[in-house]
């Protein structure tokens, strides 16, 4: 059955190379700047996974929350937003709405044309180069808000929601890539979805602080120490993220976490990105992943942003009852309580998805086969290896004479 199993899979990988699911999910440039690219040897060193991924998923997770918080704690409290800079907004009400809506939708903006250029530096410079960049542009942007704090300042406010939103390139596409790189096959998925679960606590934690650190107010000049507040609390907390991400967050661990990963390395040399962009594209289940997956996450983005005006304006009586049990529970439990009770019972539901029963018998069977894979390919790669050894020592001998 094994010998079945290798010969249909040694003639099946030229054409599994050619194809976009058949391209490794490690592309690493040749020139590496610390160069791990082992040799696939019967000496190489056996695969590890190291704990320190745990601390790398989980510092990923804490910045990836920040920049996810910065894009929609200002539409939150749009009004409030709106009320505050009404000096540097134009005079039309749509436009100034519109305006406002911007603060969010740039968001979506930056990412269309930037993801193939940040995509191109992850594959080229690795991910902690990719990390620094947007923690930095992350930091960046949330200093640059502190300046922000007068009623003629909105330009400015603009185009420090701008910096954070170019962050976000370099932060929504090291999930997968950072399970590839530092985790075992059996943990990909599991490091995936933590690196993802991280962005959107940061959505949610964007939906509740802001509205109870900056309440509506008619004085603009408590407005603005409210706001004060909030954005030093924000540009205090990124900047630690960004000093830990420069001493804590590493390439890759010093050996791979599975042998289909030096595969990878090693097999990735010849790899161009334009054609790899253009396979992917040319798969028809993949484009149509795109257009089913881009309309679910515009609809989902669509109704966050817009979630203040909507509730203001088609469901007041919810508004003015939300309003006053968050303020009674401020006064009675405190803000640290309010903020915990709040937050576990938006995690309730995610919570109670852990209950859900789970196929074990598809995933045992999955983790054969990638096994199975897995031995077949490190036999092809000693054998490949032997050959061209035989086929040196001839010519060595021969330059020697």
């Amino acid at each position: 059955t094994m010998a079945i199993f290798r010969n249909a899979l040694s003639r099946s990988l030229p054409e599994l190379d050619t194809g976009p699911q058949g391209q490794p999910i490690l592309v690493q440039s040749k020139e590496s700047p610390e160069g791990w690219a082992p040799k696939l040897t019967e000496s190489s060193p056996t695969t590890k996974v190291y704990k320190r991924r745990w601390i790398i998923v989980t510092l990923f997770c804490l910045y990836s929350m920040s920049n996810a918080y910065q894009w929609i704690h200002l539409n939150i409290i749009a009004n409030i937003i709106t009320k505050y800079y009404n000096a540097s907004l134009p005079e039309d009400r749509f436009q100034r709405e519109t305006t406002v809506d911007w603060l969010s939708m740039i968001y979506m903006l930056a990412y269309i044309p930037l993801i193939f250029p940040s995509t191109f530096l992850l594959n080229k410079k690795g991910l902690r180069v990719c990390a620094i960049a947007g923690a930095f542009l992350n930091v960046l942007g949330a200093w640059l808000k502190v300046a922000c704090i007068s009623p003629d300042r909105f330009a400015v406010l603009m185009f420090a929601q701008t910096v954070c939103a170019i962050a976000q390139i370099f932060i929504l596409g090291l999930p997968a890539k950072i399970a590839a790189v530092w985790f075992g096959p059996n943990e990909v998925s599991t490091a995936t979805s933590l690196g993802v679960f991280g962005n959107q606590v940061g959505v949610a934690i964007g939906f509740l602080v802001p509205p109870i650190l900056v309440p509506n107010s008619d004085s603009l000049e408590q407005i603005g120490d409210d706001l004060s507040i909030m954005f030093y609390a924000g540009a205090g907390y990124m900047t630690l993220l960004f000093i830990l991400v420069i001493i804590i967050f590493k390439e890759r661990p010093p050996h791979p976490p599975s042998k289909a990963q030096m595969l990878a390395l090693q097999n990735v040399h010849e790899e161009h990105y334009g054609r790899s962009l253009l396979n992917l594209f040319k798969n028809v289940g993949f484009d149509i992943l795109t257009i089913t997956y881009g309309v679910n996450t515009g609809c989902y983005y669509a109704i966050s942003t817009l979630l203040n005006p909507i509730i203001l304006d088609y469901f007041p009586f919810f508004g003015i009852i939300l309003t006053i049990g968050c303020r009674a529970m401020i006064n009675k439990v405190g803000t640290l309580g309010s903020n915990i009770l709040i937050s576990g019972t938006l995690l309730l539901g995610t919570i109670c998805t852990g209950f859900i029963a789970a196929d074990y018998r598809r995933q045992e069977a999955g983790k054969e086969i990638l096994d199975q894979m897995d031995n077949v390919m490190q036999i092809e790669i000693s054998e490949k290896e032997s050959e061209k050894s035989r086929i040196a020592e001839p010519r060595s001998r021969d330059n020697q004479i």
